[in-house]
């Protein structure tokens, strides 16, 4: 009952492909109970000036932005990263996608191919042909990915039009794959077998290309954009010994906004670029080089 009264004043989720099939689920559920939900997926950049109040946030927590008396789905950060002043209820569990998180929850019968693809993409483990088309749909252009159109698909069940939809989208992957080879070319060593980049707005799907690339043959990768005044961090492993939420904790102790799970996540800045690679490059000496 309380789901459904909070659904009424809309879903604000992550953008990704993973909060994007999770949102859809969650109205196709809604559906169900007579409810059309609105729903928003905020830039990174928005986030730091968005207040999330007596809504469904789709891995939208408090590390990101106020978050406040609302219900959130996660499977990532976890309430102990929440404050019991927020009075929130969260939805969590250590699944590989909010998507599978929503599904199992709700009880929503939808097409495991559907959902084992989107934890591939999630995690960076493609395997499956149809998580190869979701993810080259999205990298293609991340800025431009249509996500309400896709949201709307999935609460349909429409799932022969959205894999119609992909494909024509996957067709411009190339383009982007070469840009990041690009990237990676430009790449800096911070530490051996640490590498960052810095990549432009419009090459956000090619960031991604390289990140998943050089994180083949090194420790950490860290790639940085910028948007405004902001600076966009994503910061990824493929190591299962390392884990990269003490980093985002100390960047939370600096007052940065970030957050994520063991083999992936982001710290947002508006400091200038040469206090973030001193930040990065302490406590990544401090945290993972072993002299």
């Amino acid at each position: 009952m309380l789901l459904r009264n909070i659904l009424k004043n809309g879903i604000i989720s992550d953008g990704d492909w993973d909060g994007v099939f999770a949102t859809g689920l969650l109205i196709n559920w809604a559906y169900s109970y007579g409810i059309i939900p609105s729903f928003y997926f905020p830039s990174p950049v928005e986030l730091k000036n968005l207040s999330v109040i007596e809504k469904v946030s789709v891995e939208i927590v408090p590390t990101k932005t106020v978050v406040k008396n609302s219900i959130i789905f996660d499977h990532h950060e976890g309430p102990q990263t929440d404050t019991y002043e927020n009075n929130n209820i969260w939805i969590y569990g250590k699944v590989k996608s909010v998507a599978r998180l929503v599904a199992n929850f709700l009880e929503v019968d939808v097409d495991e191919k559907w959902i084992l693809a989107i934890d591939e993409v999630d995690s960076a483990n493609i395997k499956s042909e149809l998580s190869k088309i979701l993810f080259k749909a999205y990298q293609a252009d991340v800025t431009h990915f249509p996500r309400d159109k896709i949201a709307k698909l999935v609460a349909e069940f429409k799932f022969n039009e959205l894999l119609d939809v992909c494909k024509e989208l996957a067709e411009r992957y190339e383009v982007q794959e070469k840009i990041a080879d690009k990237l990676i070319k430009n790449s800096y060593e911070m530490f051996p077998n640490v590498k960052y980049f810095f990549y432009k707005e419009g090459e956000e799907g090619a960031k991604r290309i390289a990140m998943i690339k050089l994180e083949d043959k090194n420790d950490i990768v860290i790639a940085i954009g910028k948007k405004a005044d902001t600076y966009l961090l994503s910061i990824g492993t493929k190591k299962s010994n390392i884990d990269l939420r003490p980093l985002f904790e100390e960047a939370r102790k600096k007052g940065y906004n970030a957050g994520g799970r063991e083999n992936i996540g982001g710290i947002q800045s508006a400091n200038n670029i040469d206090k973030i690679l001193d930040f990065l490059k302490e406590n990544i000496k401090k945290l993972y080089i072993r002299e």
